[in-house]
C-alpha cells in the first residue's frame, strides 16, 4: 500500500532443503513456472517458500508464504511383470520378455492351479493409471486356462484334448497380458510355458467310436429386431452321452454381448436384438468338456479369442466342438433416404425445353435388403401436369413445352417408397423446385478444350467456383463453342444454400465477373465469361428427344394446319357462289305483251345483271357468227311474261333483284337449231335485250 519504491514488491523462491527444485518465480509479478523436468514417479510433491519484500530505502519489509506443488499423474508407465522365472529376447520388442514356467499333469481336472503371475505399475493407482488386471491371449485353439484378473492366478479350465492325429503333446504356451485402466490403457505381456506330464486319458473325455454330436454344423436364421433374451438353439449330444456330465462354452469371444450358452445343457441364448444393417452373419464355435462331478461345472467359463473368422472356415473342428452359423434376416425397418436430404431439391430447365427434356434425376437409398430395399418413385402435388417421373430410375422429364412459362417456379413432391412401391412400404418425401430459365439470360463460361475433356473436370470446376463465390454452383449443360475452335460453352446456375433458392442470373454473373479467374484454385482453363444478353441461343441438350428437332416439327405442323384451313375456306366460298348463281333463271323469252308474241333465242354469253352472271337474249335475225356456219342444237328454256301496263314499272321490275318472281313461268323444253350468232349484233347487257324485245312487240 506504500507509494513509490516503498510499494514495489519483489519475489524470491526459497527451497526447504538443498535439493534443486524444477520451478522458478518471476521477481516482478510472482508468477511460478516449471523450469525443469517433473516426474511424479520420482517426486510426487514439492514444498518450498516464497519471500515477498518491498524496495524501501531506509527499511525493507517482507513476508513469506509456504507453497506446495502436487504433481498430477499421467499414464506414462506400462505394467511390469515381477517374480518371473526367466527373461527371453522378444523379436517384436527391444525389451526382454518375462517367462513363467509351470508343470502339471495332462489329465489334471478343470480348476487345477497352474501359476500365479504378478505385475506392478508405477503410475497412480487411485485414478486407474496404476491399477493392473490380467487376461489371457493366444493364437491357437488349445488355450484351456483361466486367470483371475485381480490376483493373476492361472488355473485349468477343461481337460486337455490333443489335436487329431496326435496322441499327446508336451507343453502349451500361454500369453498373459497385464493392462492398466489408464486413458489410453497401457499393457505388457509375458509368456507362460505349461509342461504337461503323463499320457492323456481319452476315456475320460468320450468314446471315440460314438460321435459326441449328431450334427457338427448348424445353420439358423433369425429375424432382426426380434425380442431378446430368448433361446434360439439347443445343441444336443448323442444318446450315448446324454447321461454324462459336460460343460458347454463358447470358444470365440467376439459375440459375447449378443450370445451366451448355458454351460449345463447347451442352450444358446440371444441376449440382445440383432440388427442386420450392423452385421448379417455370425459364426459361433461351441466346445464341450467332460467333467467328473457337478462342482466342476461351476468353474467360470472362459471365452477364447480366435483368428480371423473368415480364415477359420478351413480349420477342422475337434471332436468336442460344433459350429453354428447364424444368418440375420432382414426386416423392413428403414425408410428410404434421399441423397440430397439437407433441404429441398432444386433444378433448372430452359424455357425452350420441350417434351421429354430431362429435368433432374432424384436418387434415394435404403439400407434394407431384397424387396425391402427396392425403391419406386412417384410425384405428388403436381397439379400443372408438366412433369413425370420414371418410377424405377427417378428421372424426371417434361411433358409439355415451357414457352409460356418463362421465369416461373414449379414446386411438387417426390415420394420414394420401398418394397417395390407397395402400399405397406416405408416412404420418404422430398420437396422439388424447378425454375424455368430465360434462355437469353443464362450465365455462360467459355473454357478452353473440347466438351469431352471438360466433362472430365466438371467436379473440379463446380468445387472451385462454389468456393470462390460462396454459392452452390452447378452446371446445366455444356456444348461446343461454334466460334472458338476446341472450346466449350458451360452454362451455369447456382443455389443459395442459406435460403435454398435459385440465385438470380444477374447476381451470379456479377459474382463471377468479380473473381480473379486467372488465380482460381485449382486453375481452370477459362477463356471468357459472356454477357447475359449474348446468350441468345439455347445450348443443345444431351437428350436426343428434345431441342431444335421438336421445334421444326411443331412449326411444320402449324404451317400445314394453316394451309388446310385456307383451302377449306376457299372451297366453301366457291360452293356458296355456285349455289347463289343457280338461283338466277336462264331466260328465253317467248310470248308477247298485249297479245303479241315474239320469239327470242338464248345464247350462252356472260353479261352483268344485278351483280350476277346470266345469259344474253339475242334476236333471231342476227348474222351467223360461227366459223363453219353450222347450227347448234340445245334445249331452250322459254318464259312467258305477263303483260304490264306501264313500261317504267316493267323496267323497274325487271331490274329488281327479285324480278324473276314477277314472271309467271310456263316452262317448256324444245329442241331447235340455234343459228350462228353475229358478234357485232351482240347486245352488251340484259337490259338492252329486253328493250329490243319490248320495241319489237310494240311495233307489232
Amino acid at each position: 500500500e506504500d507509494l513509490g519504491v516503498n510499494g514495489n514488491v519483489s519475489y524470491l523462491l526459497l527451497a526447504e532443503d538443498d535439493r534443486k527444485i524444477p520451478f522458478a518465480i518471476s521477481p516482478l509479478d510472482g508468477t511460478i513456472r516449471v523450469s525443469g523436468e517433473v516426474d511424479r514417479e520420482m517426486v510426487a510433491t514439492y514444498r518450498f517458500k516464497v519471500l515477498a519484500s518491498d524496495n524501501g530505502v531506509d527499511l525493507k519489509l517482507s513476508a513469506m508464504v509456504d507453497v506446495e506443488v502436487i504433481v498430477q499423474d499421467k499414464n506414462d508407465n506400462s505394467p511390469e511383470f515381477t517374480t518371473y522365472d526367466d527373461l527371453q529376447f522378444d523379436r517384436n520388442s527391444v525389451k526382454r520378455l518375462p517367462v513363467y514356467v509351470s508343470y502339471i499333469n495332462v489329465n489334471a481336472k478343470p480348476g487345477t492351479f497352474v501359476k500365479q503371475v504378478q505385475a506392478k505399475d508405477n503410475d497412480f493407482a487411485e485414478n486407474g493409471n496404476g491399477l493392473v488386471i490380467f487376461s489371457l491371449s493366444g493364437q491357437n485353439d488349445l488355450l484351456q486356462f483361466s486367470v483371475d484378473p485381480k490376483d493373476g492366478v492361472i488355473t485349468t479350465a477343461s481337460k486337455f484334448v490333443p489335436p487329431s492325429g496326435r496322441k499327446s503333446y508336451q507343453h502349451v504356451n500361454v500369453t498373459v497380458i497385464a493392462s492398466d485402466f489408464g486413458t489410453p490403457p497401457r499393457s505388457s505381456s509375458a509368456l507362460l510355458i505349461v509342461n504337461l506330464q503323463g499320457d492323456p486319458d481319452r476315456s475320460s473325455v468320450f468314446d471315440e467310436k460314438i460321435p459326441l454330436f449328431p450334427y457338427k454344423y448348424y445353420e439358423i436364421e433369425l429375424r432382426e429386431n426380434d425380442h431378446a433374451p430368448r433361446v434360439v438353439l439347443n445343441v444336443t449330444l448323442n444318446k450315448k452321452h446324454s447321461k454324462e456330465l459336460f460343460r458347454w462354452q463358447i470358444v470365440n469371444d467376439e459375440f459375447g454381448e449378443r450370445f451366451r450358452i448355458d454351460e449345463r445343457n447347451g442352450s444358446l441364448w440371444l441376449l440382445q436384438p440383432l440388427d442386420r444393417e450392423e452385421r448379417e452373419l455370425y459364426e459361433i464355435k461351441i466346445r464341450v468338456d467332460k467333467v467328473k462331478n457337478r462342482e466342476s461345472r461351476n468353474v467360470p467359463s472362459v471365452l477364447y479369442a480366435l483368428e480371423n473368422p473368415v480364415r477359420r472356415k478351413s480349420h477342422k473342428l475337434y471332436d468336442n466342438e460344433v459350429e453354428i452359423l447364424i444368418k440375420v434376416m432382414d426386416v423392413n425397418d428403414n425408410a428410404p433416404i434421399f441423397k440430397e436430404n439437407d433441404g429441398p431439391i432444386i433444378a433448372v430447365v430452359p424455357d425452350r425445353a420441350n417434351y421429354g427434356y430431362p429435368v433432374l434425376k432424384v436418387e434415394a437409398y435404403d439400407e434394407d435388403s431384397g424387396n425391402n430395399g427396392e425403391i419406386r418413385y412417384s410425384l405428388l402435388n403436381e397439379p400443372a401436369r408438366l412433369f413425370d417421373v420414371d418410377a424405377l430410375t427417378g428421372q424426371i422429364r417434361l411433358l409439355s413445352s415451357l414457352v409460356t412459362f418463362q421465369d416461373r417456379v414449379f414446386g411438387f413432391d417426390v415420394k420414394a417408397t420401398d418394397r417395390v412401391g407397395a402400399d405397406d412400404g416405408k416412404s420418404t418425401i422430398a420437396n422439388v423446385f424447378v425454375y424455368v430459365l430465360n434462355a437469353q439470360q443464362e450465365v455462360c463460361l467459355i473454357l478452353a478444350g473440347p466438351p469431352v475433356e471438360i466433362e472430365k473436370q466438371l467436379g473440379m470446376i463446380t468445387i472451385s467456383l462454389s468456393m470462390a463465390t460462396g454459392y452452390d454452383v452447378r452446371i446445366r449443360a455444356l456444348e461446343s463453342n461454334d466460334k472458338v475452335e476446341d472450346a466449350t460453352n458451360l452454362y451455369l446456375y447456382a443455389i443459395d444454400r442459406r435460403t435454398n433458392s435459385l440465385v438470380e442470373m444477374g447476381e451470379l454473373q456479377r459474382s463471377l465477373a468479380a473473381l480473379d479467374m486467372a488465380n482460381l484454385k485449382p486453375n481452370l482453363p477459362i477463356i471468357e465469361l459472356t454477357d447475359l444478353s449474348s446468350n441468345a441461343l439455347e445450348p443443345h441438350s444431351f437428350d436426343a428427344g428434345s431441342g431444335a428437332g421438336m421445334k421444326g416439327i411443331e412449326l411444320a405442323t402449324v404451317v400445314i394446319g394453316g394451309l388446310i384451313f385456307a383451302g377449306g375456306t376457299a372451297t366453301a366460298l366457291c360452293i356458296a357462289c355456285a349455289r347463289y348463281r343457280r338461283l338466277i333463271p336462264l331466260p328465253h323469252l317467248s310470248g308477247g305483251i298485249g297479245g303479241g308474241s315474239v320469239s327470242q333465242d338464248v345464247r350462252g354469253t356472260g353479261i352483268r345483271n344485278t351483280g350476277t352472271s346470266t345469259l344474253n337474249a339475242n334476236s333471231n335475225n342476227g348474222g351467223g357468227g360461227g366459223t363453219n356456219g353450222s347450227s347448234i342444237s340445245r334445249p331452250i328454256t322459254r318464259v312467258d311474261i305477263q303483260p304490264v301496263i306501264n313500261r317504267s314499272d316493267l323496267k323497274s321490275s325487271i331490274f329488281h333483284p327479285n324480278f324473276h318472281r314477277q314472271f309467271v313461268t310456263n316452262i317448256s323444253t324444245e329442241s331447235s337449231a340455234v343459228p350462228p350468232v353475229n358478234e357485232e349484233n351482240n347486245s352488251d347487257s340484259y337490259e338492252d335485250s329486253l328493250k329490243d324485245s319490248l320495241t319489237s312487240n310494240t311495233s307489232l
